[in-house]
C-alpha cells in the first residue's frame, strides 16, 4: 500500500489589516495640525519678541550672539555681535573693502555679483551690484555713510523704497583691550509681500554668517 502524499500547505488566507478607524485618522490629523500650529507659533514668537538689552560677548571664544533687539527709539532690528581677535583698524579695513563685499555678504540663499563701487565724498561710498536668488534677481544700490571717531566707527545705510519699505542697517566697530574689537551688525528689512516675523526669522538665521565671513577674511590675511 502506498503512503498518502503529504498534504499541501494551507494557503495564507490571513485577512488584510483593517483600515485605520475614523477615530485613529482624526487623532493623526489633529496631531499634525497641532504640530504645525506649534511650529508657526514658535516662529512668530522668535520673529516678534524683541529683547531690550544688548547681548555682547565678552571674549572671542564666546562666538557670535544674534538677537532680535528693540532700541530706545522703538525700532526692532536683527543684531549680531562678536569679539574679534583683531584690532579695530584691521576690522574696519575689511568692512569698508566694498569691492570684496560679495565675500562678506555671502549666503546659501543668494549670491552678490557685478559689484561696482565709487566714493562720492570722504564719508559716502556708493555700492551697486545685483543679487541672484531663487526668487529672482534684485538690484543693489546702496550709499554707505561712514562716521569715524576714537571710541567707535560706524558704516550705515538706508535704502528704503516703496518696493522695499525698510532696508537699513549698520556696522559698528568698537576697540577693546588687548588689540581686539567688538563688531556689531544690525539690519532691519521689511517686505510688503512677506510677514515681518518671517523676514526676521530668516535674518536671525543668516546674520551670524556675515560676521563669520568677516572673521574668516581676517584669518586669511594672516596666512
Amino acid at each position: 500500500m502506498t503512503e498518502p502524499a503529504p498534504a499541501a500547505p494551507a494557503p495564507d488566507t490571513a485577512p488584510p489589516s483593517p483600515p485605520p478607524s475614523l477615530r485613529t485618522r482624526t487623532i493623526v490629523l489633529w496631531s499634525i495640525a497641532l504640530t504645525m500650529a506649534a511650529l508657526a507659533l514658535a516662529l512668530w514668537v522668535r520673529g516678534t519678541w524683541a529683547d531690550r538689552a544688548e547681548e555682547n560677548p565678552a571674549t572671542a571664544a564666546e562666538g557670535t550672539r544674534t538677537q532680535l533687539f528693540r532700541g530706545e527709539d522703538g525700532r526692532v532690528v536683527v543684531r549680531s555681535a562678536a569679539v574679534l581677535d583683531a584690532a579695530s583698524d584691521e576690522v574696519w579695513r575689511i568692512l569698508t573693502d566694498y569691492a570684496r563685499f560679495p565675500e562678506t555678504f555671502r549666503s546659501s540663499l543668494w549670491e552678490m555679483k557685478d559689484t561696482r563701487v565709487t566714493q562720492e565724498d570722504p564719508q559716502v561710498w556708493h555700492l551697486q551690484a545685483r543679487v541672484d536668488t531663487r526668487l529672482g534677481v534684485f538690484p543693489v544700490d546702496v550709499r554707505a555713510r561712514h562716521e569715524e571717531g576714537p571710541e567707535r566707527r560706524v558704516a550705515s545705510w538706508d535704502v528704503s523704497t516703496a518696493e522695499l519699505p525698510r532696508n537699513r542697517g549698520q556696522w559698528v566697530v568698537t576697540p577693546m583691550p588687548e588689540g581686539k574689537a567688538l563688531l556689531v551688525f544690525a539690519v532691519e528689512i521689511e517686505l510688503p509681500s512677506c510677514p515681518r516675523f518671517l523676514v526676521n526669522n530668516v535674518l536671525l538665521a543668516q546674520n551670524g554668517g556675515v560676521i563669520d565671513a568677516v572673521r574668516e577674511r581676517l584669518q586669511s590675511r594672516r596666512h
